[in-house]
């Protein structure tokens, strides 16, 4: 990825939940891997970001379908 000039960044739920670290201003593009399995906290701060022009590429649609939840 790196020779056709885009960075991957690696983010864990929490960073899923941070409305600060999905800014569309430094991620060019958000992969969810397997939509159905998202954190139900993410819900705001992906919207959040598809409001301020992020864009999205969910996979394992239809997305929260089995909602995660932290736990501790």
């Amino acid at each position: 990825m790196a020779s056709a000039g885009y960075t991957v960044e690696l983010l864990d739920s929490l960073a899923l939940t941070n409305t600060a670290r999905l800014d569309p201003a430094r991620l060019a593009l958000l992969a969810v891997s397997n939509a159905r399995l998202l954190p139900i906290e993410s819900l705001e701060s992906i919207t959040s970001f598809l409001e301020a022009g992020g864009d999205l590429l969910a996979l394992g649609l239809t997305g929260w379908e089995t909602p995660t939840f932290r736990i501790g």
